[in-house]
């Protein structure tokens, strides 16, 4: 298990628990970047699944060191990365999309990721 990923992981959830006074249970890597190792990581840190496989439409789980990890498909088509190329760009969805407003535009969403 490489030291490097792993502190990398511990100081982003270390910043949400303290921001949140709660501990993530989801994974979301930045770019859909990941090791050959990322998987084990995070079930020894104690996630519980990860977002970043394109490869179903449906949630699903892997076996990681012999237990059940689960993974919730990302949608390309749907997802801020396509739209920080720019084709369909503008400031308000980006907001929306990062959660930093909700639909309506007055609300901020609850939601945090790790990346």
């Amino acid at each position: 298990m490489p030291p490097e990923e792993r502190a990398a992981y511990q100081a982003s959830m270390q910043s949400i628990e303290r921001a949140r006074d709660a501990r993530p249970a989801g994974f979301n890597a930045f770019w859909l970047c990941g090791t050959p190792n990322t998987l084990e990581i995070l079930q020894y840190l104690g996630f519980v699944y990860y977002i970043h496989d394109a490869s179903r439409d449906e949630p699903f789980t892997v076996a990681v060191k012999g237990k059940p990890f689960a993974v919730v498909p990302y949608s390309l088509h749907m997802n801020h990365i396509v739209d920080d190329e720019g084709r369909y760009f503008s400031a308000f969805r980006s907001m929306v999309a990062t959660g930093r407003l909700n639909s309506t535009g007055c609300t901020p969403n609850r939601n945090i990721e790790v990346t």
